[in-house]
């Protein structure tokens, strides 16, 4: 068994106390930022590219580049958080049109109200596009899942039972079913993901289609670009939606699209005039955290904004 080290509670006065003996220049808004925020979330976020590493490996810990600044610090997870606020706002605009697309092509072939039900509705393991994994489990847990939203028996990590969203209660009340267009509404973008990679080949190929009708900005997509780019999108959106660090991460099947990939791959499920307003934004961004630090300069350089 691997020796538990324990890391005893610090006051922001010793925190305070650690980072200026580490080399960074605090000042009197620190300790408020520290409060507000946490040390963890700030300085282990956000501290690797202020560190001297040479330094570091001579100390045996933290050693910071000479003139780093707290605020700089602050400013770069203040950044990055401005970057998911904008990510994530365009991530839901394109899961939008994704629910509404997949939705109709399925129900184009499968027009019954709940034919989302029946595994005859869905690919062969041949043809399922996550290799690797187990067609059999997933489909069955695709199905599973649809019905306890569809019959209102979704429960949370408590086992309680989970509202549903009023629009599927009343169809399930007045209409005694619920349409895929409508379910779709109280599923995640990973249940998309999974949807998406269990529909029928001919149906992957309209939802391309409609993709590239509706958007206008690609010249071809398979569905086997399509899985790779929810993947891509999903891992974002989670990234964005609970606060973890998006300016460094990696993500996809492969774990190896940066930043610059995340915005291309949204870009192309956009609208010629939305894609306008998130390279606006983006530029404005960068624009308003430029010249504070070169660290700061050479991340934002880095992506590409």
């Amino acid at each position: 068994m691997a020796q538990i080290i324990s890391k005893p509670f610090t006051t922001v006065e010793d925190q305070i106390k650690i980072l200026e003996r580490r080399g960074v220049i605090c000042d009197h808004n620190t300790s408020r930022a520290l409060m507000r925020q946490g040390y963890y979330a700030i300085i282990n976020g956000y501290k690797s590219p202020f560190l001297d590493a040479e330094a570091t490996r001579a100390a045996g810990e933290d050693r910071y580049l000479a003139g780093t600044r707290f605020e700089d610090i602050y400013a770069l997870f203040r950044f990055d958080r401005d970057l998911r606020a904008i990510t994530f706002r365009f991530l839901m605009i394109v899961e939008s049109t994704l629910r509404s697309l997949i939705s109709y092509c399925f129900c184009t072939a499968h027009p019954a109200t709940e034919d989302y039900l029946r595994p005859e509705c869905y690919t062969r393991e041949n043809g399922y596009l996550r290799e690797g994994r187990d067609f059999e489990h997933d489909l069955n847990w695709m199905i599973d899942t649809l019905e306890k939203h569809a019959r209102g028996v979704v429960v949370d990590t408590t086992g309680m039972p989970e509202p549903s969203d009023v629009r599927v209660q009343y169809y399930r009340d007045v209409h005694g079913g619920v349409p895929l267009w409508v379910l779709f509404t109280e599923l995640t973008f990973g249940n998309l993901r999974y949807f998406y990679a269990l529909m029928r080949r001919d149906e992957q190929k309209a939802t391309c289609e409609r993709v590239r009708e509706c958007c206008g900005r690609l010249s071809s997509l398979t569905p086997r670009d399509m899985i790779d780019d929810i993947d891509i999108m999903v891992d974002a959106r989670n990234i964005c939606a609970h606060e973890e660090r998006l300016w460094c991460a990696k993500v996809g099947e492969d774990d190896s699209a940066a930043f610059p990939e995340v915005i291309a791959t949204v870009k192309n499920y956009l609208t010629t005039a939305d894609d306008a307003v998130l390279d606006e934004m983006l530029a404005g961004l960068a624009r308003s955290y430029r010249g504070r630090n070169a660290v700061i300069d050479a991340v934002i350089d880095g992506l590409g904004i």
